[in-house]
């Protein structure tokens, strides 16, 4: 629980999370690239934060939940993951594939993840999350979190775990399979084959499907529709409705320890496949 007599005004600007109140909604916008986010503890920090304040500031009646598009895509996925390799390899010169620091960065920005989604799930106040252009599972997986999810039209949910040899993230197995089931959620995890805003509205991933012209204002005025719920009426009612908290917590803790060894027999199989080459640095 944070402190949040320390916290400080909700508002807040900057390069990747900007926040800011209008006329009751808090709205919370992840700016450029997420992964930078969760990969930053700083930043981290200052996302959960922010969704902490909200929940006791009166002021706040709806938490809004917005990303620039792709900002949550599968093109800066894959840059995360090729800049942990990169870090990861200048450590690694040695051929001692079992470091601590390549543990570390990769268990980092699971815990991040639980930490946000789990936020969001808990949160008394009603959370809208709006999603726009490419969207991996790991963000989907936020959305889902929400209590109302607003899609672009040019929206496209992907699955990149089994492009890159890795178990999916943020326990979205266990969110998608409550929401469509299980046997529908292991065949979309294992076939891994995207779905955009027209499949997702039909399959209820999504509350809503807008054009991408005024999304934002579209979507603000939604929640500003939202926001004449009773705050106290939706606490109760997401309280009734919560999650088996410790069933999200088994699914990360799961999720983390498959992750971080996966990410380490990959790393292995690398330097070992170098070192065969002869490409190696001694």
């Amino acid at each position: 629980m944070y402190a949040i007599s320390k916290i400080g005004s909700f508002t807040h600007s900057e390069e990747h999370l900007r926040c800011f109140i209008e006329d009751g909604v808090g709205v919370i916008d992840l700016k450029d690239n997420a992964f930078e986010i969760i990969a930053d503890l700083c930043q981290k920090d200052l996302l959960l934060q922010r969704l902490s304040l909200a929940e006791v500031r009166d002021e706040i009646r709806v938490v809004l939940l917005r990303s620039d598009p792709s900002a949550l895509g599968e093109e800066n996925y894959n840059q995360f993951w090729k800049n942990v390799s990169l870090a990861k390899n200048s450590n690694l010169r040695s051929a001692f594939p079992y470091s601590a620091s390549l543990e570390m960065q990769v268990a980092r920005e699971e815990n991040t993840l639980s930490q946000l989604i789990t936020k969001v799930l808990t949160c008394g106040k009603l959370i809208i999350a709006t999603v726009n252009g490419s969207v991996v599972e790991q963000f989907l997986s936020m959305a889902l979190a929400a209590d109302y999810r607003i899609a672009s039209e040019s929206t496209v949910f992907s699955f990149p775990h089994v492009k890159i040899g890795m178990p999916p993230q943020g326990a979205i197995t266990h969110l998608l399979s409550r929401c469509i089931g299980y046997a529908e959620t292991k065949r979309i995890l294992l076939k891994s084959s995207p779905i955009n805003a027209e499949m997702a509205l039909k399959m209820n991933l999504v509350d809503e499907v807008m054009p991408d012209r005024d999304f934002d204002e579209m979507s603000m005025r939604r929640a500003q529709e939202l926001k004449e719920l009773d705050p106290l009426q939706v606490g109760m009612i997401k309280r009734l409705l919560e999650h088996n908290e410790k069933e999200l917590e088994r699914c990360f803790s799961i999720e983390s320890k498959l992750v971080v060894r996966r990410w380490l027999r990959l790393s292995a199989d690398s330097i070992e496949a170098k070192h065969t080459s002869g490409d190696m640095e001694h």
